[in-house]
């Protein structure tokens, strides 16, 4: 039987020297012999150190701490203290001012932009928060594009596709795709000027399909250079069966056609079934909940799966869980990865308080990136995660990667992702203000989904869909023996 283990403290040179935090291993060399101080988490073997602010080590390769001690407005910390139901005497209000100071500079935007979320959604979620200096703005300014310039280069790069390969004649229906601005100007969703994407079939010959829809999709918003997004296409497919290429080019709509970085993906037209909901799936969208009823639903149902595991103290990751992990009244060695720093160090007060009042399980708080684990491979028991894959640029290649860190016979547990397109004509007002902020917004239906997993070598073991949120229960799919050639 495993064993519980515990923290052991030891002070040394003023300091208290932590010589167990269970599983992290250096991103450098993967070694397990981390030291982790009060300031300071150092690999033994490689001599690789990461920082750790306010008692949440930070384990990135690239990261730039704050060059001074700043602190935050008064007022805006008082709110938060207020949100989390903490104390708001002088030493609490000081402390906090001093986190929502202290913004370490993330090498990757995507992370960067993630981990500035904090404060907008508190405000989301209904509390009244004060700004403070140095506060990302609630929107991006969009500055003019000038047309007609010789120098104007609309340019993208396509980085994934959702399509089927197999598609009905005459099918109509929404396929995601994602790309990236790499040009010099923005890509406009409104006019003048605006960019859609049409869909043009071609056959095997490279002759143009003339009997199809002139289908074309908008932008939900502008595209900034560097910028990236997932977008469901619009597609119907030709009305007669046979092998196709589906080419999709840029439109600037009473402008030009740009087809210099237009991709074409070889399509079979063929009559067949098509399946929206995966076998062995359940679908029930009458069921809708809001968010926080879809998340308690979440809870139970990842208590049901972890209660039906044979293990007496299991490791148990989340990934996501910010201030409130769901994990917390779990029995087990208990851990929570985040990007977002001030929420872990909140999560921490908030431990605090919960050990004082009700004895509450104790959860290492962890910044880092579900992308790239700080853990020994086959660590976890269970790994769950609760609306928080489809932030992932590619959701696929992240849970091939975590699922590294899960023992066999343990599952990884997706709870409260979203299910469906977003219509770019009616987008969700806070979902695109997310999408303005820069941060990586995408919404899959339940055979993209399905793929994801099957592209991580996966298999769902248990998948309910309730309205537009997908619970699902994900083991190892067993490898396949390979053939030898006769």
């Amino acid at each position: 039987m495993r064993e519980e283990r515990r923290h052991l403290k030891i002070f040394v040179a003023g300091v208290f020297l932590y010589t167990d935090f269970p599983g992290v291993t250096c991103l450098r060399c993967h070694a397990s012999e981390m030291v982790i101080s009060t300031d300071l988490t150092e690999c033994t073997q490689c001599g690789a150190s990461y920082p750790v602010l306010e008692r949440v080590p930070v384990i990135f390769e690239r990261v730039v701490l704050p060059s001074k001690q700043d602190y935050g407005a008064t007022q805006t910390a008082r709110d938060l203290l207020a949100a989390f139901a903490l104390p708001t005497d002088a030493m609490h209000v000081l402390k906090m001012r001093r986190l929502i100071a202290q913004r370490p500079i993330f090498a990757e935007t995507m992370v960067q932009t993630e981990a500035a979320q904090f404060l907008a959604r508190v405000r989301a979620s209904g509390w009244s928060v004060a700004e403070t200096r140095g506060e990302p703005p609630a929107d991006v300014h969009l500055g003019p594009v000038y047309l007609g310039t010789e120098d104007l280069q609309l340019r993208v790069r396509w980085l994934r596709d959702y399509i089927p390969r197999i598609i009905p004649p005459g099918k109509q229906f929404t396929a995601n795709v994602r790309f990236r601005n790499s040009g010099n100007a923005e890509l406009r969703h409104s006019p003048p000027g605006n960019v859609t994407i049409p869909t043009l079939w071609y056959r095997t010959g490279g002759q143009p399909v003339e009997d199809v829809l002139d289908v074309r999709t908008p932008l939900p918003l502008t595209i900034r250079p560097g910028q990236e997004l997932t977008l469901p296409l619009r597609i119907a497919a030709p009305l007669q069966e046979g092998r196709y290429s589906l080419r999709l080019p840029l439109v600037q709509e009473g402008v030009r056609w740009w087809e210099n970085d237009a991709i074409e993906i070889p399509v079979f037209v063929r009559r067949g079934s098509w399946m929206d909901t995966p076998p062995g799936w359940r679908f029930n969208p009458d069921m809708r909940l809001d968010y926080g009823a879809d998340h308690a639903r979440g809870v139970e149902i990842m208590r049901e799966w972890i209660a039906g595991l044979d293990v007496r103290y299991m490791r148990v990751l989340e990934i996501g869980g910010n201030v409130y992990p769901a994990i917390t009244e779990i029995e087990g060695e208990l851990h929570n990865v985040d990007v977002d720093l001030l929420g872990l160090q909140i999560g921490c007060l908030v431990q605090d308080r919960l050990e004082l009042e009700r004895n509450g399980r104790r959860v290492h708080q962890l910044c880092a990136s579900g992308d790239e684990l700080p853990y020994a491979d086959s660590y976890f028991d269970v790994i769950v995660m609760f609306a928080t894959l489809h932030h992932f640029p590619d959701p696929a290649r992240t849970l091939a990667h975590i699922a590294t860190k899960l023992r066999p016979g343990g599952f990884i547990g997706l709870f409260c992702e979203p299910v469906g397109h977003v219509d770019a004509n009616n987008v969700d007002i806070e979902y695109l203000r997310e999408l303005q902020r820069g941060v990586n917004e995408q919404s899959f239906v339940m055979r993209e989904w399905a793929d994801i997993f099957r592209a991580a070598q996966l298999r769902a073991t248990d998948a309910v869909v309730e309205g537009g949120s997908l619970k699902a229960r994900l083991v190892h799919a067993p490898t396949r023996p390979r053939v030898a050639p006769l």
